[in-house]
């Protein structure tokens, strides 16, 4: 759909598009235009598409790109363009609920979104979603950033940016086996499926020039900046997905924009001071307090009521399963409905509402339930004795807590308490 949408007004102008063609022995003769858009309509299977991480992204991208063929072949056929746009790119971003009125499996139905489960495939925060938090391939930021080349929303670059930051704090510094300095990709130990430790060489996706030349953001900048600076520029492009030609015009962009000042969190010259991050529709907590790099997945599927966790130091790196000493039991199936009724839940949904970890000096609680929703509810963290004299600082907001009285965290709230002696 792309190729052709950017070559139609060469076949027009050509007069290509009212030539007759046969397209079988002995079959009626159809122009050109005819043929393609009827081949472009054959492939607008719009309830087929798929709700997982790069399936969703490439469904809905091609289904984007067949609907602008269409528009410019036959318009009529075509979705009109904001219907497509929030059809296929909102959703696909998680700026609006995955699979609005399109007769999906049950747990994608309208149904579902009325009474507060929509299904949305990126989190609020910016990360691809399915159980939980996917490592590997769940990263779709160059996905992203090429859509939004390609569709110039303002609005949607601001998401993508978002996204974007979000995938961000899963890098490491790393070295590589001769001792050359580079990043790999964070989340093998705990990605709910196709964990892949240690992770692979990872910038940007492909390289680190295609999302920082359309995106000029400050993380995407900065990994860009990282993946010069670490040699890498003269680094065979074989196996990159656009051409050098498109590499070369995105490193012009890249060159004027650097260097940056910006440092990322998990970078040893990071000067932020403690900080931590959530993403409570992922159950995903990072954490740098001093020279202490913590990653911790509260929802991990089938760990039995224990989070899993990354630690690095200088001098360790950890992978721990930790006990939560806070969580609901889980709930297959949903509470009564507003109007009565129950309706079944997918596995999609397993988390519980409310989660509590204790480990090594920090205090965390995540309230996952959704504001808006009949389900959002405030949960109160239950202080341990020995720390309900002091205060304690959240590495999140920045604000200092009085433990002595009830801490209470409203929907789609976590904290990060230091409860450390230093």
């Amino acid at each position: 759909g792309w190729p052709y949408y950017k070559m139609h007004d060469g076949f027009e102008e050509a007069g290509l598009l009212e030539e007759e063609i046969e397209l079988e022995e002995d079959s009626p003769k159809v122009t050109r235009r005819e043929a393609y858009a009827n081949m472009f309509k054959g492939e607008m299977r719009i309830n087929d598409r798929r709700i997982f991480t790069n399936q969703t992204a490439y469904t809905n991208t091609g289904l984007y790109y067949l609907n602008l063929a269409l528009q410019v072949l036959q318009p009529d056929a075509a979705l009109p363009e904001v219907e497509a746009r929030a059809l296929f790119s909102y959703e696909l971003l998680g700026m609006m609920p995955f699979g609005r009125g399109a007769p999906f499996r049950n747990y994608l139905h309208d149904q579902r979104i009325a009474i507060g489960y929509p299904w949305f495939v990126v989190t609020d925060k910016g990360l691809t979603r399915e159980p939980g938090f996917t490592g590997n391939y769940g990263d779709r930021v160059m996905d992203f950033a090429i859509l939004v080349d390609r569709v110039g929303d303002p609005l949607l670059k601001q998401r993508a940016i978002e996204t974007a930051k979000a995938r961000h704090h899963f890098r490491i510094p790393e070295n590589t086996p001769e001792g050359y300095p580079t990043l790999r990709r964070e989340g093998g130990t705990y990605s709910h499926r196709v964990g892949v430790h240690p992770g692979t060489k990872m910038y940007g996706r492909l390289d680190a020039f295609h999302e920082a030349a359309i995106l000029q953001n400050p993380t995407s900048l900065r990994l860009a900046e990282l993946f010069l600076e670490h040699g890498h520029l003269y680094e065979s492009i074989g196996k990159m997905q656009y051409n050098a030609i498109t590499r070369l015009k995105h490193y012009r962009i890249i060159k004027e924009l650097l260097p940056t000042d910006y440092r990322l969190p998990w970078e040893p010259d990071f000067e932020g001071g403690p900080y931590a991050w959530a993403d409570e529709m992922n159950g995903m907590v990072v954490i740098r307090h001093g020279d202490d790099m913590i990653w911790c997945n509260m929802m991990l599927m089938g760990r039995g009521g224990k989070a899993r966790l990354r630690h690095v130091t200088p001098r360790i790196d950890r992978s721990v399963d930790a006990m939560l000493t806070a969580a609901e039991p889980r709930r297959w199936e949903a509470p009564p409905a507003p109007g009565g009724g129950k309706l079944d839940v997918h596995y999609l949904d397993h988390r519980e509402r409310f989660y509590q970890l204790k480990y090594h000096d920090f205090l965390i609680g995540m309230n996952t339930t959704r504001k808006h929703s009949y389900k959002a509810g405030v949960y109160e963290m239950d202080i341990p004795e020995q720390y309900r004299d002091r205060t304690a600082l959240d590495l999140i907001s920045g604000m200092e807590f009085d433990l002595s009285r009830p801490l209470t965290l409203p929907p789609r709230t976590t904290v990060v308490l230091y409860v450390g002696d230093e």
